[in-house]
């Protein structure tokens, strides 16, 4: 298995939940449910760039995701994407 960026591996609780970009998830327990749901509004999906949807993960179980996904990542080395560096 490979990421893009940073690659975090959480163990969720029961009930615990944690909301991702759905490009951005690598694996997930057979014990996490996945629940897909709209990402904000036309605005923000068009005018700030933001993913149409987003995936609600629930615990119990191990859940890996990955910073960035792999069509950033390849917008940003042709220059068509800029990011911001803390």
């Amino acid at each position: 298995m490979s990421g893009v960026g940073t690659v975090v591996q959480k163990r969720l609780e029961p009930g615990e939940k944690i909301i991702v970009d759905t490009n951005c998830i690598l694996a997930w327990a057979d014990s996490v449910e996945l629940s897909v749901r709209r990402a904000g509004n036309f605005v923000g999906i068009v005018g700030a760039g933001e993913g149409i949807f987003n995936t609600e993960l629930t615990g119990p179980g191990m859940v890996i995701v990955q910073s960035y996904n792999e069509q950033l990542l390849k917008d940003v080395i042709r220059g068509e994407t800029k990011i911001n560096v803390v």
